[in-house]
């Protein structure tokens, strides 16, 4: 499954990122995340775990709380 699609939402608060893993499978994966560098990390340690290489994210815009994670 290392090709396909996934489909991943973030909800994003000032302190939390809620993070959903739509797989091709049709399963779902969710996990909340530090918002913050070491959260952002373990995010992409998360999804690397979850053979996610490629993907399509939509994250919510809230105020600046985005901009870190979006990078």
């Amino acid at each position: 499954m290392e090709n396909e699609l996934h489909f991943i939402g973030i909800d994003v608060a000032k302190a939390k990122l809620d993070v959903d893993i739509l797989r091709p499978d049709g399963r779902h994966r969710c996990k909340k995340f530090d918002n913050t560098l070491s959260g952002h990390e373990a995010l992409v340690r998360w999804l690397r775990g979850h053979d996610v290489n490629r993907a399509h994210v939509c994250m919510e815009s809230t105020s600046t709380y985005m901009e870190d994670a979006a990078a």
